[in-house]
């Protein structure tokens, strides 16, 4: 497992509703996400994409299998991962600046490092300009990247992702999404994206995992061989078009089942 930085194994996870039915979120989900890959997770609404991130990220137990996260070198004792969401998590009381320097500040690091480190990340997601600025005073988008350099200052070995573009614009997502791909490569960050956008999920991704409607399931794998560096611009290209028109093809039954459940 020595190129594993994530292996999920036969994860299942089944709630309870208020009746005491028990309701089948995810199940026998297994996959492993190497070192430096991008990986995303595409499937229809209630096909449990979110309870998978919420269990990798600890928030959540699984209620079979398990979730591997290999220590990234010999005597670590454990994985560090990092979670950017949807929602605008930003701390409207700290510039852009301290907003990437909290978690640094968390784990003890002096005052002048960490914000020299801060201020790294905050170059690497365009911001220097803004540095000393609230978040009150900045775009969505500017606000989501202050989310995502706070995450990536505290260096985790796995970068989890839950719809970080969903509240944006179209023009706005294709151009972070530009800058995470980016990012990721020179940083060279695992990272698991969870999307419903399928565009999305093939500009950034090395492949795309699809769930099935609830229980969610894994019902096919499709690597993304477009060149990388990548950017935005393959969005024109037939090969692109051509990935995408695969992966909907083969969504669009589970997704309709979602529309016509009652589930």
């Amino acid at each position: 497992m020595a190129d594993i930085a994530l292996s999920i194994q036969n994860l299942s996870k089944t709630f309870l509703r208020r009746d005491g039915e028990p309701v089948i979120a995810l199940e026998d989900v297994s996959l492993d996400v190497h070192r430096g890959e991008f990986v995303a997770i595409v499937g229809p609404s209630g096909c449990g994409k979110s309870t998978l991130f919420n269990i990798i990220g600890g928030l959540l137990g699984a209620t079979t299998g398990e979730v591997i996260q290999p220590a990234k070198s010999a005597g670590q004792a454990d994985t560090r991962i990092g979670m950017v969401f949807q929602q605008d998590s930003s701390f409207p009381w700290r510039t852009v600046l301290e907003n990437v320097a909290f978690p640094l500040e968390m784990m003890g690091m002096a005052k002048a490092a960490r914000l020299e480190k801060a201020a790294y990340f905050v170059h690497m997601v365009g911001l220097t300009d803004f540095k000393d600025s609230f978040p009150h005073q900045l775009s969505g988008g500017m606000r989501q990247r202050i989310c995502i350099a706070r995450t990536l200052a505290y260096e985790p070995d796995i970068l989890l992702l839950d719809e970080p573009f969903a509240a944006l614009d179209e023009q706005t997502r294709m151009l972070l999404g530009d800058q995470l791909t980016q990012i990721c490569a020179e940083l060279k960050q695992t990272s698991l994206l969870i999307t419903h956008n399928i565009s999305e999920a093939v500009q950034l991704s090395d492949r795309v995992v699809m769930l099935s409607f609830r229980p969610g399931r894994i019902i096919d794998v499709i690597p993304v061989d477009l060149p990388r560096p990548r950017s935005s611009d393959v969005f024109g290209s037939d090969q692109f078009a051509k990935l995408v028109g695969a992966i909907w093809a083969k969504l669009k039954v589970e997704a309709n089942k979602g529309l016509t459940s009652n589930a």
